[in-house]
């Protein structure tokens, strides 16, 4: 690395050492399942607002 500043070589060599040091970590498998739940806070909110509408409507 000649000609290189101080900066530069430590960037380079951190470079080079992330991907080999991530690389030989195994990948954690959890035991456990997740399920996907989707939750719409304004759900009960318009609930009451169309109840309200509809009486004002009609």
């Amino acid at each position: 690395m000649a000609g290189k500043t101080g900066t530069s070589r430590w960037f380079a060599a951190g470079m080079t050492a992330v991907p080999l040091a991530l690389g030989g970590v195994p990948a954690a498998h959890a035991d456990t399942s997740l399920l996907n739940v989707s939750y719409d806070v304004t759900r009960e909110l318009y609930k009451d607002i169309n109840a309200g509408f509809i009486a004002a409507y009609k």
